[in-house]
């Protein structure tokens, strides 16, 4: 269920009523239909992502049925917040001053086009009232341009006035409104001056619940079509929102306007029974009741692929941790009669006493996800690749997210043949030898040339080793997911110039933010967490790996005790085709169960450069968390981005100005420990 109008003040923008347009089915639609029994409802959200529509010059709103629920309210706030900077102008200039005293919005849009297509002429009347108090927000016809499309020739009276510019159209012979109405009036979007989004339902986003559910609300026939009508036109760009009903219906519950004091917000508690069953478990964006819940699991394809998926993925993780635990002991015996100072002698019973301690985790989907806040330290999230950037969106990763080969859209993939070739060109490479003596414990790589290199990798009864410092050779690594999101790009794209550079600059953190993991079979990691408080995301190309980690909830009591995680680790099965998200701060001690190659992106989230600075900060305390020390960019790139901060750079999102003040604190004090500038 969503708000579909609300009644806005003209000067504050502040509400006193809200309307909803509900569905006649379900046990909240039984309670609405009498007065005595809703007597109070809960707000829950917001929840999605801000299409930032207010940025586009030609705009495109399309919805079928009871879909404009969640079309509506765009037109609605785009024509207020218009409305506003009109009579704002108005009134500064009535009292012959400058400028205006409050800000103007003064969004880029200059027209919107609405298409409702109604399964029945009756839906008129649904929203009669609020098409006409949508209309009066632009009397001038401005911005707005409205196409109401009936199914069957019509009697009753338009439910606004009609003009040019608000129209209702009625079925003719041999006409195909749909193709000579809607697209043709894209296709002319797709070459007007400026920035053109359709807003419309995608069917890419079929199993994030009713939550995230996206738009040109609708059924799949005709959401499908305009979305495809918008990929047709390249210029332009497709997008969603949060509303999809669940089931067409001819009869929904008449639209009724709810004083905003019967209303109570409560952010963490769902009061839909519905939602609340579809959350906990975990099914697409069907309104399930349970009626008809046994028949929607044996017939959801969605549904079924994606809880196939997962009860494969738990069986092959219980057997692969089996599996890799009796081959690392036995690999740990032959170590114990080699000499005693060798890394797999001195460490290996100690890693494989975290090893017999790993577990396979609780694995929840991406709506249980999001309506939590806290979460068991077992838990991770398998989801598909379009719902693990929804995730990404609404905040940054509080528990690894994984998405299975099953499920993801990333399938190109680097064989490890073809990069043990690329490596051969580069004259040494760093390694770490698990058969290599470590004099007083310390263990330091050595750079061996590569054909040395490559043949230890190659060898079978060889000890394990590790390449280190392998730079990005993938194409485009970044994971769909992450793919146009810019506030996971300020790692790379803060930097001191644009464009050509006048001098050289030191970047061993940019350029060491994408990179490949190559591990011979046997390879293992103590325990440790990545530098700078990155979020971490790896693609599999090939082999097979186990991803131990521990939540980042217990860093600083690990880092104070100065000993193994007293925990055991969760133990994540990937494979070639899967991609993990790894939380910043989170410890993670990896196995090679085969041969490895992996690709790797490493990412901070410009709302929470706080939490970084923080990590980073328990880093330099306790260096032992860590394998890495501190880059020589990072002082300075820190710096950097306080002062984009700073100026609210309209390119990323920010945290609150405490955070930033406490943020700049930081930078300080990490910039006089370094002996650096910031």
């Amino acid at each position: 269920m969503t708000a579909v109008w609300w009644d806005g003040a003209e000067r504050t923008g502040h509400s006193a009523r809200v309307t909803f347009l509900m569905q006649r089915q379900g046990n909240v639609a039984i309670l609405a239909k009498d007065e005595k029994q809703l007597q109070v409802a809960y707000l829950d959200g917001p929840y999605g992502h801000d299409l930032k529509l207010q940025e586009f010059e030609n705009i495109f709103l399309a919805a079928k049925g009871i879909g404009i629920a969640g079309i509506l309210p765009y037109a609605m706030d785009l024509a207020q917040r218009q409305r506003f900077d009109e009579q704002l102008v108005a009134r500064t200039a009535r009292a012959k001053e400058s400028t205006p005293k409050e800000a103007l919005f003064r969004d880029k849009t200059r027209r919107i086009d609405l298409f409702w297509v109604l399964d029945d002429n009756s839906q008129q009347k649904w929203m009669r009232e609020e098409l006409q108090a949508l209309q009066n927000l632009d009397p001038r016809n401005r911005l707005l341009c409205i196409w109401c499309i009936y199914p069957s020739p019509g009697k009753s009276k338009p439910p606004f006035e009609i003009n040019d510019y608000w129209r209702c159209l009625y079925p003719t012979r041999g006409s195909d409104f749909h193709k000579n109405g809607i697209f043709k009036e894209i296709a002319k979007g797709a070459n007007s001056p400026g920035r053109t989004i359709v807003v419309g339902e995608s069917r890419s986003y079929p199993c994030l619940l009713t939550l995230l559910t996206p738009t040109a609300c609708g059924d799949a026939l005709f959401t499908g079509s305009i979305r495809d009508e918008a990929i047709r036109n390249a210029s332009m760009q497709f997008a969603e929102v949060e509303f999809r009903p669940s089931r067409v219906s001819q009869e929904p519950l008449a639209a009724r306007a709810t004083p905003l004091r019967r209303l109570r917000k409560r952010r963490s508690r769902v009061s839909d029974p519905e939602s609340l069953a579809l959350a906990r478990e975990g099914r697409c964006g069907s309104t399930i009741l349970s009626s008809n819940r046994k028949s929607h699991d044996l017939n959801c394809e969605i549904c079924t692929e994606y809880n196939t998926a997962v009860q494969r993925y738990l069986k092959q993780a219980a057997e692969a941790l089996d599996i890799a635990r009796e081959e690392f002991q036995q690999l740990v015996q032959l170590g114990a009669n080699a000499s005693p100072a060798t890394r797999i002698a001195e460490q290996g019973n100690v890693y494989f006493e975290l090893f017999r301690k790993f577990i396979i985790g609780d694995p929840i989907t991406a709506c249980q996800y999001l309506r939590r806040s806290e979460f068991k330290r077992t838990e991770f999230v398998i989801c598909s690749t379009d719902e693990a950037k929804v995730l990404l969106e609404a905040r940054s990763p509080q528990v690894p997210i994984l998405t299975l080969a099953e499920l993801n859209k990333d399938v190109s993939r680097l064989p490890l043949d073809r990069y043990l070739d690329y490596l051969r060109a580069f004259p040494t490479l760093d390694i770490h030898d698990f058969q290599d003596v470590i004099p007083d414990g310390v263990i330091t790589p050595r750079s061996v040339d590569s054909a040395t290199a490559i043949a230890l990798f190659r060898n079978p009864s060889r000890a394990p080793i590790n390449m280190l410092n392998l730079r990005g050779y993938k194409t485009n690594p970044v994971p769909s997911c992450l793919a146009g999101l810019p506030n996971y790009a300020i790692m790379e794209y803060a930097r001191g110039q644009s464009g050509k550079l006048e001098k050289s600059e030191i970047a061993d953190l940019t350029e060491s933010a994408t990179f490949q993991i190559c591990g011979k079979k046997g390879a293992y990691s103590m325990p440790h967490i990545d530098r700078h408080g990155v979020h971490t995301a790896l693609f599999d190309d090939d082999g097979l790996k186990l991803w131990a980690f521990w939540p980042a909830a217990e860093l600083v009591s690990w880092a104070e005790s100065g000993c193994l995680p007293s925990t055991p680790g969760i133990s994540l099965y990937l494979y070639p085709g899967c991609t993990l998200l790894q939380p910043r701060g989170t410890i993670h001690a990896p196995y090679s169960m085969t041969d490895v190659l992996m690709s790797g992106t490493m990412h901070w989230d410009s709302r929470e450069m706080l939490g970084i600075m923080q990590l980073s900060q328990l880093e330099a305390r306790y260096p032992h968390i860590t394998n890495e020390d501190m880059a020589k960019e990072f002082v300075g790139k820190v710096g950097l981005i306080r002062d984009l901060w700073q100026s609210k750079s309209p390119a990323w999102s920010w945290g609150s100005d405490g955070d930033f003040a406490e943020y700049s604190k930081l930078v300080k004090a990490t910039a006089a420990y370094s002996g650096s500038n910031a």
